[in-house]
């Protein structure tokens, strides 16, 4: 992990999500905001090509991800008024929302961006 940017009032760490946090949890650092970007779970095989791409295939990293254990770190690293906030496929924001409350979260508002030119998937 290093410091990939950083001035007065700003740090960006270069590293594995889960490595960065607990490495700012256990020095003892509070943040205002986490925006993660986890994996969907989307990848599947199917007949649609665009782009030079077969199929909507992202990768082994696209597979089977746990998309809760991360959320539980999220938690002891904000502030007591800070935001998180999740982009992931509409399936799976309402379990990601149950898991934020079951474990302390206040889930104030879900906003959807519609893209002008998504990937069409079949």
């Amino acid at each position: 992990m290093e410091i990939y940017y950083q001035n007065e009032s700003t740090k960006i760490y270069n590293g594995d999500c889960l490595d960065v946090m607990r490495y700012l949890i256990n020095n003892g650092t509070k943040v205002d905001a986490v925006i993660t970007d986890p994996p969907y779970n989307i990848s599947r095989k199917n007949n649609f090509t665009t782009m030079g791409r077969s199929g909507i295939d992202f990768g082994e990293w696209d597979k089977e991800f746990d998309l809760f254990s991360y959320i539980d770190e999220v938690f002891k690293l904000l502030n007591k008024d800070g935001s998180f906030i999740v982009f992931n496929d509409w399936k799976n924001l309402g379990d990601i929302a149950r898991y934020a409350e079951s474990i302390g979260f206040v889930i104030k508002d879900v906003l959807r961006i519609e893209k002008t030119n998504p990937m069409p998937r079949k």
